[in-house]
Parts: structure tokens; C-alpha cells; sequence
């Protein structure tokens, strides 16, 4: 195993990412991963500058402190986001058949969102067709490994910057 601490906090929040992708496809569990996701992409990355700032507590000044675990946070951020990236779009052919496939998404369509394609210039049919939506968990993909490193990186700074709460012991 690495000792990078970036890289440890990254394979573990993939792991766990892994779980939730493939929770999400129970039909009730799907649309309580998303707001799961989010934190877990904070705690990777605040477990990323903990494991920073345990490997080496006073080798470096507060500013680098910052720095090399906001590196960290960015790495097991990206590291998670990829996993659930590539976990998602894998998910794809699985999920498809058991919402229905593209033509009950289709019939399950609302007139509003079918006129917003249109007015795209784009034909429903060929939006949520199975192609389509392939091309719709590829963006979802990418935005899932932007917003996954942005807030490792947010969770690490929020960890480093956060003051350090000492338990007073009175004698």
C-alpha cells in the first residue's frame, strides 16, 4: 500500500464509492446516494489532511501545511471521482433494463422537458435513446470527477483551517 496520503484516502473513498454506485441501483437507495456522495467527497478529503498532517505534524509551517493538504484533499478527490465515474457509466447497461429501457423513459417523459429538447433542436428520441444515454452518464461522469476533486479539496482545506479543539484536563 502507498503511504501518499492522498492516494490512501483516495482508494478508500473509492471503495465506498464503489458500495454507493452499486446501492444506487436499488430502485428506493438511488436518490439518497447523491447527497451521500457529496460528503463523502468532503470526508476524503478531510481524511486525506488528516493522514497529512499525522505523517508529518511539524515539518513544515502552517502555510504549507495548507498546501500540501489541499494537494492531497485535490488528489483523493480525484481519485474517488474517477472511481465513481467509471463505476457510473459501468452501471449504465445494468440500470437501463431496469428503469424499462429507452422507450419507458420515453412514454415517462414530460411534455415540458420534451418541448426543451425540441427546442434544442434535438429529438427526444434520439436524446433518450440507449446511445443517448450513454452520452448523458459520460457528462454526468466528468462533472462527478470535477465536483468530486473540487470538494476533496475544499474537505482538506476545511480540515487544516478548522482550530484544533484540545481537550482541557483540570488538575
Amino acid at each position: 500500500m502507498t503511504r501518499h496520503p492522498g492516494i490512501r484516502a483516495g482508494f478508500l473513498g473509492a471503495a465506498a464509492s464503489i458500495v454507493f454506485s452499486l446501492l444506487a441501483l436499488i430502485p428506493f437507495f438511488g436518490c439518497l446516494i447523491m447527497p451521500v456522495s457529496l460528503f463523502l467527497y468532503l470526508g476524503v478529503g478531510m481524511l486525506a489532511a488528516h493522514l497529512q498532517l499525522r505523517s508529518r505534524p511539524q515539518a513544515f509551517m502552517p502555510r504549507s501545511a495548507m498546501q500540501r493538504s489541499a494537494q492531497a484533499g485535490f488528489l483523493a478527490g480525484l481519485i474517488t471521482g474517477l472511481a465513481d465515474g467509471v463505476i457510473g457509466l459501468a452501471t449504465v447497461p445494468v440500470a437501463l433494463p431496469l428503469t424499462g429501457g429507452s422507450e419507458a423513459i420515453l412514454a415517462q417523459l414530460p411534455p415540458s422537458i420534451s418541448d426543451l429538447v425540441l427546442s434544442l433542436g434535438l429529438a427526444p428520441a434520439d436524446v433518450f435513446s440507449t446511445s443517448g444515454i450513454f452520452v448523458l452518464a459520460a457528462l454526468v461522469a466528468l462533472l462527478t470527477i470535477v465536483v468530486a476533486t473540487i470538494l476533496g479539496t475544499l474537505g482538506s482545506i476545511l480540515y487544516v483551517a478548522a482550530p484544533v479543539r484540545r481537550s482541557r484536563t483540570v488538575t
